[in-house]
């Protein structure tokens, strides 16, 4: 939600954000129309509404109640063949936080069933003394194995230049995935070698770099 790059954007576009991203955007008074992102329940369809065409649905996977600074949480495009009802659906699962098993459930045991094309999601690991703030790699390893997704995309684990005294406490540990499944394995009592790593596609994407999901 960068101010300046979203004023670039006609005003006719319209925005699709989180209760509390879409109260300030539309504080802006730019855009013509700003749509609140409905949190998923069990339907995909049911996030499907105007202007959406009925193939595409946006929803907010996260744990019912008060989400605090809506850190682990996920946002999830799905879309189908032709937005027939009950149709299956494809979904692209964006949680730059990491989200738990228990709050993504329900994507795993929807209906009409919802098949994870791309996982966007982190490897490093940041915490404050009280606070976990991107739960990792270690998470995203759950979360693959629990949606199965198709590819994997890293984010949210650029280079940061963070100031103030929050800074001061900041405490931030970069893992790869391969370190991730040597961990996993050793606390399993394994020989702790990564030997299923090769199962994941695992794709590392730079500044104005794509990926073709298919």
């Amino acid at each position: 939600m960068h101010k300046d790059t979203l004023l670039e954007v006609p005003t006719t576009i319209p925005v699709f954000a989180t209760l509390k991203a879409a109260s300030i955007i539309r504080s802006w008074k730019h855009f013509s129309s700003v749509y609140d992102i409905p949190r998923f329940a069990t339907d995909w369809q049911c996030s499907s509404h105007d202007p959406l065409p009925k193939f595409i649905g946006i929803s907010r996977v996260s744990y019912a109640g008060a989400d605090l600074l809506y850190y682990h949480s996920a946002v999830m495009i799905a879309f189908s063949n032709g937005g027939k009802r009950g149709e299956e659906a494809e979904a692209v699962i964006y949680t730059p936080h990491g989200i738990s098993l228990r709050d993504l459930a329900p994507v795993a045991q929807a209906r009409p069933s919802i098949r994870t094309l791309a996982l966007l999601h982190g490897l490093h690991d940041i915490s404050l003394p009280r606070a976990q703030l991107n739960k990792g790699a270690h998470n995203g390893l759950q979360v693959q194995r629990l949606l199965n997704a198709k590819y994997w995309v890293g984010t949210h684990d650029e280079v940061k230049n963070g100031g103030g005294i929050i800074n001061w406490f900041l405490n931030r540990k970069i893992i790869t995935l391969a370190e991730a499944f040597e961990l996993e394995a050793g606390k399993n009592g394994n020989n702790g070698k990564a030997t299923n790593i090769a199962n994941i596609f695992f794709q590392e994407l730079g500044n104005g770099e794509s990926l073709i999901l298919e």
